[in-house]
């Protein structure tokens, strides 16, 4: 039991590595870095509603829509929390902010 415990908790902390680097690289304006940082957090901690929410934010901010609706309806479906955070106006926060342009595709 206690070995299952502390895979867990490794996991977590891997994971939520994972999603630091995918937002620090995303401020770097290193996209599709952040991309692959968010899909290892996901894949390591499907269940964090968090995760889908900032890929989304990404995915939004680069253009690509449709991807980051479906992130986001994932984001609220395991963390309803994630829709007080008001996915539009944090959205449209950052496309104020002018993410600088990628020669990187993200998708």
């Amino acid at each position: 039991m206690r070995e299952l415990l502390r895979h867990e908790s490794l996991v977590e902390m891997t994971a939520a590595s994972f999603n630091r680097l995918a937002l620090a690289a995303m401020e770097a304006t290193e996209y599709a870095t952040a991309i692959m940082h968010f899909n290892q957090a996901i894949q390591l901690r499907p269940d964090m509603g968090q995760y889908y929410f900032h890929r989304a934010l990404l995915l939004q901010a680069t253009g690509h829509l449709e991807a980051a609706k479906a992130d986001h309806l994932i984001a609220v479906r395991l963390d309803p929390e994630c829709m007080s955070l008001d996915f539009e106006r944090l959205s449209l926060g950052m496309q104020l902010k002018q993410l600088p342009k990628s020669d990187e595709d993200v998708v």
